[in-house]
């Protein structure tokens, strides 16, 4: 920056000069003008560079007219100028004059026509006039294609320009192949080691991103990385910007131990460059706390959220799509921290916002919508989940139709709330008759009448639009198989949950192997299925192969881990080998305890299985014990009046019975943690 000061001094001493020699209305003068815009520009003082540019143009005008080459720069470096201002119809006239100009005095097949074009696209696509953009572009490659053949630095400009349009049109096959096209030519003409190479190879990891390829993609952006590196070292906002692809991409792959500290390594060096108060710096906290919360550290992601939004508030205010995004995920991380109640105020607050924004047909507007009804769903309060889910649908109707992934999703997230709804029995007295019995291993003799046909339904037109859509080997119509298999095994259909599950299986391991942490759930919920239907050796197989896979893939210390034992150790106890299933529910609480600390509903959930088999091995002391374990964390938690605090009562009374008792009494069955557990 002191050499673009000095370099600004020295150009404004030349004019200086030009005006006592020349005075205003000389080419000199102008070309003096146009150079202190220039620097201007480049240290990003774009209200003066303007100005500059400007004054240029006036004497050009004055000098030449319209139809010269220097006024066609002056309207060109006007628009670059207001293109970086975000003024785009602005810069959008501007480079069309500039065009017409030299359309005029070189005709098609000139290289500054063709600059115009590049410009013109560009401008266009900031505008997201897409279809525009690219004819621009393919306008521009073809006069460099004539005038320069394919090996240009302005050819490669032209594929790469005309790749990250179609990108935006989703048009992702011919994106990468455009994309690839730039970087041949770029790697032939620079070599490794170039700033546009790494650029193109960063663009590239982008559009494999968005065609699933991860693996590629990662090897792309960490291409980009190690060029930046050498080019740039660590501290400069495009090495940072690689860490933070590279971060977005192991998210994907569930790699989040890697992501965060990707995103942590992105985040230093924006604080270094920018500051605490800059759109990247906040974008940065944003995607800490996503990791974070993929790793149960909601605590964390909880503050790092709160950082985001603090630093967007600031920047932008309240109504912009960013703050909506940061109440948003602050939101969904209280939701999973059970604070229900503040849940649905952040995500009502992003809602408003979005409803300012966007109004009701937007593709933010229907997320909030879905987030909203997903706690209220959590909240017991299915006819109002239902109404927010069910306006999500509508929007997405309306803007995707029937065949998009969105629209699958909410067909898929009103089947789970119509799996609550109509329960011909009031579980708690009048005020609570809309609440689930899905706390079914309290003991409570009842006769579950949940909407499971609706729920199949729904999910299995999920499932035929995500098979329309992608095909069978993806993500989503695996998902789709796994939720149909979760909604049979509730209706106590082994059989097909298992087909459904298997059919899960084999899509994630022919993308993403046997050790994947999607993979391995399936894995664990085929198990749960096994168990149900009695084939304890079966499932102790599979959840044996799932608690070392996952020690492989995490260590001890995970919680997935603790699931794994939690589930391993459920089918010991009704395998009635109650001494190595106690040990496995011992596992599971030490690392529940670790990871979250005494007050955690895994924890809770860990004492109340451990008092489970204490109570199946007679040793009723131990069980009350675990039990009230579980019963005072519960009342922190939850308060009183929560299904999950009266289940402890329940248990409690139980044994406490059984105690004082010398009949025998026979303890009502205690199920395994059913579907939505599993979920």
């Amino acid at each position: 920056m002191k050499n673009k000061d000095s370099e600004l001094i020295s150009e404004q001493r030349t004019l200086e000069k030009y005006l006592n020699f020349h005075g205003e209305h000389h080419s000199k003068t102008a070309r003096s003008y146009n150079n202190i815009g220039v620097t201007q520009h480049e240290m990003k003082d774009y209200k003066s560079a303007l100005e500059s540019y400007q004054h240029a143009l006036q004497i050009r005008l004055k000098l030449f007219g319209e139809d010269h080459s220097d006024t066609a720069t002056s309207y060109d470096n006007i628009g670059v100028t207001q293109h970086e201002m975000k003024d785009y119809k602005s810069a959008l006239e501007s480079h069309q004059h500039s065009l017409q100009i030299r359309l005029k005095l070189f005709g098609e097949d000139h290289s500054d026509t063709a600059l115009s074009y590049d410009n013109i696209g560009v401008t266009q696509h900031e505008m997201k006039d897409y279809k525009s953009a690219l004819e621009s572009h393919q306008h521009a490659l073809q006069i460099r294609l004539k005038l320069f053949r394919e090996d240009h630095s302005d050819t490669a400009l032209s594929y790469y320009n005309i790749g990250v349009t179609q990108h935006e049109m989703k048009d992702y096959k011919s994106a990468l192949e455009s994309k690839q096209k730039a970087l041949q030519i770029r790697l032939k003409l620079f070599g490794e080691d170039h700033s546009d190479t790494a650029l193109s190879y960063y663009n590239i990891g982008v559009t494999q991103h968005e065609m699933k390829d991860y693996k590629s993609a990662l090897e792309s952006h960490q291409h980009a990385l190690q060029i930046r590196l050498k080019l740039f070292g660590e501290d400069h906002s495009d090495t940072a910007r690689s860490y933070d692809n590279i971060g977005v991409t192991q998210h994907k792959m569930k790699d989040y131990k890697s992501a965060l500290g990707s995103h942590q390594h992105a985040l230093q060096i924006r604080l270094k460059l920018f500051g605490e108060d800059h759109s990247d710096t906040a974008r940065s906290y944003h995607r800490i706390g996503v990791a974070q919360y993929e790793m149960k550290d909601y605590k964390s992601a909880l503050e790092s959220h709160q950082h985001a939004l603090q630093i967007r508030l600031k920047l932008f205010g309240e109504d912009h799509a960013d703050t909506a995004r940061s109440y948003d995920n602050i939101g969904v991380t209280q939701h999973a921290m059970i604070d229900y109640k503040s849940a649905l105020e952040s995500k009502q607050k992003a809602l408003q916002i979005r409803l300012k924004l966007f109004g009701e047909d937007h593709s933010d507007t229907a997320l909030s919508y879905n987030n909203i009804g997903i706690t209220q769903h959590a909240m017991k309060d299915y006819k109002s989940a239902l109404e927010s889910k069910q306006k999500a649908l509508q929007i997405r109707l309306k803007l995707f139709g029937e065949e998009h992934s969105d629209t699958a999703g909410s067909y898929d997230s009103i089947s789970w709330t119509q799996n609550e709804i109509k329960i011909p029995y009031k579980l708690f007295g009048e005020d609570h008759s809309d609440i689930v019995s899905i706390y079914d291993r309290i003991g409570i003799a009842q006769n579950k009448m949940r909407d499971y046909k609706s729920a199949l339904e729904s999910k299995q037109k999920a499932l035929h639009i995500r098979l329309k859509l992608f095909g069978e080997d993806h993500p989503d119509t695996a998902e789709s198989y796994d939720s149909i298999g979760i909604t049979q095994h509730e209706i106590k259909n082994c059989q097909s949950a298992l087909e459904s599950k298997q059919k899960a299986l084999q899509i994630r391991i022919k993308l993403y192997g046997e050790d994947h942490s999607d993979t391995v759930e399936n894995y664990r919920g085929i198990g749960v299925t096994q168990r149900a239907a009695k084939n304890y050796k079966a499932a102790l197989k599979l959840h044996q192969y799932v608690v070392q896979t996952r020690l492989k893939l995490h260590g001890v210390y995970h919680p997935e881990t603790a699931v794994s034992y939690r589930s391993l150790g459920i089918t010991q106890r009704e395998m009635k080998d109650y001494k190595t299933a106690l040990e496995s529910q011992q596992q599971a609480l030490e690392i529940a305890l670790k990871l979250f600390g005494e007050n955690h509903p895994d924890t809770a959930e860990s004492y109340d299985i451990i008092g489970d088999t204490q109570y199946d091995m007679e040793d009723y002391e131990s069980a009350v014990e675990s039990y009230q374990h579980a019963l005072q964390i519960r009342i922190k938690l939850y308060g009183e009046d929560h299904p999950h605090t009266v289940k402890s009562y329940e248990n409690i009374q139980l044994v406490q019975d059984r105690m004082t008792n010398d009949v025998s009494v026979i303890p009502e069955e205690r199920e395994l943690p059913n579907c939505m557990k599993y979920l």
